[in-house]
């Protein structure tokens, strides 16, 4: 099956972009099946998959289908497959064939889906790089967090106020987030011990140091002119150490630089224990 890739644009109205977080706000409609029942049929083939895994579709629920859709999507955001692609059109012809879905819905996705492959942008892929180079960092807040709340009554409103800090994202009512969750962890000095409290100082300043970076990197690769300043941006993240030596070889070669690009190549270090080129995986620090 293929995509309305040249459909024109300005028939989807204002809500068709392609941010993930207004696609989940669409797809967990799904949840509510009695709202978006369309009683149309979908008689179009599912796009380069075997009979098996489209059988395997027809046996899920429409519950199964919408965390599997949603769990793809995100993954298809930051790669682009074609089999990703595929395999997300196929649940979708499944959902409106279950009556998961409405018509519109379906069309809407089909279509976002049908732009993130022919056209990749650059905020998904900000935000998938992010959180990968991030990823381990989140894991070490969570896991003080848990022995914060063994050691604490987590009851406790300062406990409280620190969960909803961490959870809150980079702004609240367009202030940062940063200083106040700074300070919410220094309201725990006397609930746990000092070297827990600046553990996560160091952890929540790296997580900002990197998104600071990585939407420098970008901003700056995007807005280049010509291929001339491309090459002295590069050299200007390069003496900044926002790019590692390597890093920089790495873009300079290329004889395109685009999104995917520059997230494949920055994800392989982040800002961390005092460096500035931390790698990201434990294999890369071992060499491997």
């Amino acid at each position: 099956m293929e995509t309305d890739d040249d459909e024109d644009d300005s028939s989807s109205n204002n809500t068709d972009d392609d941010s993930i977080d207004d696609t989940l706000s669409i797809i967990n409609d799904v949840k509510c099946p009695e709202k978006l029942v369309d009683k149309s049929s979908n008689d179009e083939k599912s796009e380069d998959l075997s009979n098996d895994a489209v059988e395997k579709m027809r046996r899920m629920s429409v519950d199964e289908l919408t965390d599997s859709f949603i769990e793809l999507y995100k993954k298809f955001e930051c790669d682009g497959s074609k089999e990703y692609k595929s395999t997300l059109l196929s649940m979708l012809n499944e959902l409106i064939r279950q009556n998961g879905i409405s018509k519109e819905h379906y069309s809407l996705l089909k279509k976002r889906i049908g732009k993130i492959y022919k056209n990749p942008t650059v905020i998904p892929l900000v935000k998938c790089a992010t959180n990968e180079i991030i990823q381990s960092d989140v894991t070490e807040l969570n896991e003080i967090l848990s022995e914060i709340k063994k050691e604490v009554d987590d009851d406790d409103e300062k406990i409280e106020e620190l969960e909803r800090l961490l959870g809150a994202g980079d702004f609240i009512d367009g202030k940062s987030t940063l200083p106040i969750l700074l300070k919410a962890i220094d309201n725990l000095e006397g609930l746990i011990p000092k070297s827990k409290i600046h553990r996560m100082r160091v952890v929540v300043n790296d997580i900002d140091k990197n998104k600071h970076r990585i939407v420098i990197i970008f901003n700056r690769l995007q807005n280049a002119k010509d291929k001339q300043d491309e090459q002295h941006i590069l050299k200007q993240l390069a003496s900044e150490e926002l790019l590692s030596p390597e890093q920089y070889n790495q873009l300079s070669e290329l004889e395109e630089i685009n999104p995917h690009s520059i997230a494949t190549t920055i994800k392989g270090t982040k800002i961390g224990k005092g460096l500035m080129h931390l790698p990201t995986k434990i294999d890369s620090l071992r060499g491997n």
